[in-house]
């Protein structure tokens, strides 16, 4: 198994298209949750994970910000 680090310019569907998954780490929540993406996560035909997230919702719906209410909590998936 190989992981190769990507920028956030680089989520385009003809950027991913050469990879089986991305995986968002819990640093890069915040960024990962704005707007301009979440048509990306939805529309893609890869999965993607985000670690240390208690929810999908605030990067595939556009309204809602990432804030420490998202984050992850004992008893809850620790990626989503």
């Amino acid at each position: 198994m190989k992981f190769h680090e990507i920028s956030f310019d680089e989520l385009t569907n003809e950027e991913l298209s050469s990879y089986d998954a991305v995986i968002m780490t819990e640093e890069n929540l915040p960024k990962a949750a704005e707007a301009k993406y979440a048509d990306t996560y939805s529309d893609s035909s890869i999965p993607f994970f985000f670690i240390s997230a208690s929810s999908y919702i605030p990067f595939t719906v556009k309204d809602p910000e990432y804030n420490d209410s998202w984050k992850w909590e004992a008893g809850k998936s620790y990626a989503v």
